[in-house]
């Protein structure tokens, strides 16, 4: 009583349709997680993102635009309560974002800055066979099915007059579906990289610098490819 409350179909109508689209976005982005598809991941989550962002900034109109407060009896209460809460999880969840991604550039350009002397100063080669536990046999074995049906991919992003915005390193086996027991052998010996589907094909990658520095360069680095795959390594 005394309370003019806000019309469902204006502001609170626009921001539902915001959130289920966030939702479909999202989803979008974990199906082409699952399926490898980087580019989609990308887009889904940045989508996402910025639905979010929508959201929290029309929650914010709508506070503005209230007649009414918290204080103002049980209506009140229960309205700032149940918006600002669900205001409050995004805000959380752009905030982790933000903390990951800044992480996660400052990680790259420490590495970077780093390795050529990390790779002149440890003994990497001898390195991966104590940590990870793995027989020359087994290195040898990998080594050989990586000369039939390995490879070592560089992608480059936009690249013009020698300048780019994003360089990715691949390291990559890929086989028929039937073989996914071969692929999960190699994942869970190495202990790194993914595995994804695409139709009748299955393909077991690892695409992370600290895995492919410390693990998959030193392999191949102990033990030589026979294959023109060993100048495609050298390049790599």
């Amino acid at each position: 009583m005394g309370i003019e409350t806000i019309n469902p179909f204006e502001l609170p109508a626009l921001n539902t349709v915001i959130l289920l689209a966030s939702g479909v976005t999202i989803t979008y982005g974990h199906h082409s997680l699952i399926q490898g598809n980087r580019k989609g991941t990308l887009i889904g989550v940045v989508y996402t993102i910025l639905l979010a962002i929508i959201f929290t900034a029309l929650q914010g109109v709508e506070y503005t635009v209230s007649s009414f407060t918290i204080s103002d009896g049980t209506y009140g209460s229960c309205f700032y309560f149940g918006t600002g809460f669900h205001g409050l999880i995004i805000y959380v969840a752009l905030y982790i974002y933000t903390i990951i991604y800044l992480y996660k550039k400052n990680q790259n350009i420490l590495i970077t800055n780093n390795i050529s002397t990390t790779l002149s100063n440890c003994n990497l080669k001898q390195d991966i066979l104590t940590k990870l536990n793995l027989k020359k046999e087994f290195l040898e074995w990998l080594v050989g099915f990586t000369d039939g049906d390995g490879n070592f991919n560089i992608k480059v992003t936009n690249l013009k007059n020698n300048t780019f915005t994003s360089v990715q390193f691949t390291f990559q086996i890929s086989l028929h579906k039937d073989e996914i027991k071969v692929l999960e052998y190699i994942k869970n010996n190495l202990k790194c990289g993914h595995i994804s589907y695409s139709n009748n094909r299955i393909n077991y990658f690892v695409n992370d610098i600290n895995s492919l520095l410390y693990i998959i360069i030193p392999i191949f680095e102990f033990v030589n490819l026979n294959s023109s795959k060993h100048h495609h390594f050298l390049l790599f």
